[in-house]
């Protein structure tokens, strides 16, 4: 059994999946999610150790950036008695894990960094598997502030336990990172151009509905019918796959923008990369998704962000909802006036990031108290 008094520091494991063809950093958040969850925690005096626990068939990273953080990759059983609290991420947790963790006194989180709810019912409307739950059970599921509003009935009735939204993590340490392992002159700077026309990137997934290409595009159109020598060219990334669909393809058919061969659709791209060549600007649109890297990425490089996130309207060029008469004003701003304004912006995004850094230690100390208040508590919920 685990003994804690007041004085105790804790361990936490926290869930990863290393696939045996290698993980990475890029492919979707998540994984950044859980090393800055680790890099926090281990900074706090109050944890003894974090062990990140492998349900893959892996059995490293295989990327230099990740590795040179010196973190282990352990299997469950090697670790299970050092355990004191285990957060299912990367890897779901069995119900015999989360059973035997919570046997000797510990406690066992879901941290979800998604839209489930909204993943589940795609998943389940194309006929597609991917299980949330498997009976495991919890004592606290955890999910970002963009995701309890429609998650919160969903986790609560399903895992049978309460759920707390949380604030999110983020550090410019792997963006930063990967530019110098590419041994790039520098991160890319927003450029005051003096040209006619700026160049628009849509850096949307275009995987689920919850990101997605079409507001950016019906906002890039109506600029353009507004200002069309404000808008040199939109990049809609990541639209391989959907540019010879019929109904995409009647969808931009219409447009002037196309007509007029300003509106382009790529493949995917590294974003620092791309902003540094082809982009001056990043028009983006979220549905109950407010909270992604590519807000903070972009903000903390200076670039333009037209993005309807109610949450991060501190950052960037905010309009609201579904707007794309609203969004199209603010690229049209943007077009205008951000470089009169470029050097303060940059500034005050940083500013606003910091408060979501692992190395924040107001934010640090936020995750330990809500770890060890569950911890001790001793409040079970099955």
């Amino acid at each position: 059994m685990i003994k804690l008094t007041n004085e105790s520091q804790i361990s936490v494991g926290i869930t990863i999946f290393l696939p045996s063809g290698g993980a990475s950093l890029w492919g979707n958040g998540l994984n950044q999610n859980i090393f800055f969850l680790a890099l926090l925690l281990t900074s706090s005096p109050r944890v003894r150790n974090v062990f990140l626990i492998n349900g893959g068939d892996g059995e490293k990273f295989d990327d230099p950036l990740v590795e040179s953080l010196g973190y282990q990759y352990y299997r469950f059983e090697t670790v299970k008695e050092d355990i004191d609290v285990l957060i299912e991420m990367g890897a779901q947790i069995s119900p015999q894990m989360a059973d035997y963790v919570r046997s000797r006194g510990g406690v066992c989180i879901a941290y979800r960094v998604g839209n489930d709810y909204v993943y589940e019912i795609e998943k389940t409307l194309a006929g597609k598997n991917g299980p949330v739950f498997n009976g495991a059970c919890f004592d606290e599921v955890w999910t970002l502030d963009a995701f309890f509003r429609t998650n919160h009935s969903y986790y609560e009735t399903q895992f049978r336990c309460p759920v707390r939204a949380v604030t999110h993590i983020w550090s410019p340490m792997f963006l930063t990172a990967d530019v110098d392992a590419k041994n790039a002159l520098a991160l890319p700077r927003y450029r005051a151009h003096t040209n006619n026309g700026r160049r628009f990137a849509v850096f949307e997934p275009n995987l689920s509905v919850v990101k997605n290409c079409y507001i950016p595009i019906l906002a890039a159109e109506v600029a353009f019918r507004q200002r069309p020598d404000l808008i040199s060219h939109v990049h809609v990334l990541n639209t391989e796959h959907l540019k010879n669909h019929p109904t995409f393809e009647y969808f931009n058919f219409n447009l002037d923008i196309f007509k007029a061969k300003r509106l382009s659709f790529e493949g995917r791209f590294v974003l620092s990369d791309f902003l540094r060549r082809y982009a001056d600007a990043v028009i983006s649109h979220n549905w109950e998704n407010s909270q992604n890297y590519l807000y903070y990425e972009v903000a903390y490089l200076g670039f333009p962000l037209i993005h309807n996130s109610e949450i991060c309207r501190e950052l960037g060029y905010y309009y609201p909802d579904f707007d794309a008469r609203q969004a199209a004003l603010k690229m049209i701003d943007a077009a205008l006036s951000h470089h009169v304004i470029a050097d303060e912006y940059t500034a005050n995004g940083r500013k606003w990031l910091w408060n979501l850094d692992p190395k924040n230690a107001t934010l640090r100390d936020k995750y330990v108290d809500m770890i060890c208040r569950l911890l001790y508590s001793k409040n079970f919920a099955c």
